[in-house]
């Protein structure tokens, strides 16, 4: 018999709650399935769950979960309805969505008033610390979950696709890595973003035009003017290649827009180029 175990409550979607079996207290599942999932954390050190999941239409059925392999974020040990991806679809309405193509809110483009000229920008989701857009960002970059960052890029995709101001977006180019953090890592964090972005609007995704010449610390909290001393860290390759286009920049998250800016700096040493941003969350 399991010590430890978990349940299902009937909410219109199904919902999972964690309880300990002698003190029956439950916590309501208010985060993404993934390595810090809340729900799991009591029974992180044994082997299984049971899971007893309550389908929409009442029907019930049974998993049993090697919660190893479900909290390192195997998909085969998934306890999300099959219809819902990353996240649940109740943690997916709490998320706090600014979608400032939807809005018309152009809080994003100010950032960059003065600097340069940005034709379009948008995010999809408010950055909230010690929530589920910090838990959704850190398991994508830090912990191997890159299917997080797909999950985002087939969100706005879809919505850019039918949007008037994205219609005419030639190329998709990420922010770049340095190559020994791309190494370390293994991966670049926002790639999956702008690839499924780029398949939705059937335009080339590219990421060898635009690279990172040079390792520096998180540009945060520098100051402005140490920002513009270190802009040629960014570096564009084969300029003439995106001459006469409309590229659209993507990112992770936007922070004081910084990075942005940079790589921005050297896409215009183009000609005739036109620059639109996306990034997942705006801080």
């Amino acid at each position: 018999a399991q010590k430890y175990f978990t349940t299902t409550i009937i909410h219109e979607l199904a919902h999972v709650i964690s309880f300990h079996p002698n003190q029956y207290n439950s916590t309501p599942c208010d985060q993404p399935w993934g390595d810090e999932n809340e729900c799991l954390k009591e029974d992180a050190y044994t082997d299984r769950a049971i899971i007893i999941r309550v389908k929409p239409d009442l029907t019930t059925e049974i998993v049993n979960v090697d919660l190893a392999k479900a909290l390192n974020g195997d998909s085969e040990s998934n306890i999300l309805l099959k219809k819902e991806e990353v996240i649940c679809t109740q943690c997916r309405h709490s998320l706090p969505i600014i979608g400032h193509h939807n809005t018309g809110n152009d809080t994003m483009k100010q950032l960059f008033y003065g600097k340069f000229l940005v034709e379009n920008a948008t995010a999809i989701i408010k950055f909230q610390k010690r929530g589920i857009t910090q838990e959704l960002l850190h398991n994508l970059k830090y912990k191997g979950q890159q299917h997080i960052s797909s999950f985002f890029g087939k969100w706005l995709g879809t919505e850019l696709a039918i949007h008037t101001d994205y219609q005419n977006i030639e190329m998709v180019i990420p922010v770049p890595l340095h190559k020994q953090k791309l190494k370390k890592r293994g991966y670049n964090q926002v790639e999956g973003f702008g690839f499924e972005i780029a398949k939705a609007l059937q335009v080339p995704y590219v990421d060898t035009i635009l690279t990172k010449e040079s390792k520096t610390e998180s540009q945060v909290f520098k100051q402005r003017f140490t920002r513009f001393q270190t802009e040629e860290i960014f570096k564009i390759k084969h300029p003439h290649l995106i001459n006469d286009k409309h590229i659209l920049l993507v990112d992770d998250i936007i922070t004081t827009g910084a990075t942005l800016e940079n790589c921005a700096l050297q896409i215009f040493k183009s000609k005739q180029v036109k620059l639109s941003i996306a990034t997942i969350a705006i801080a």
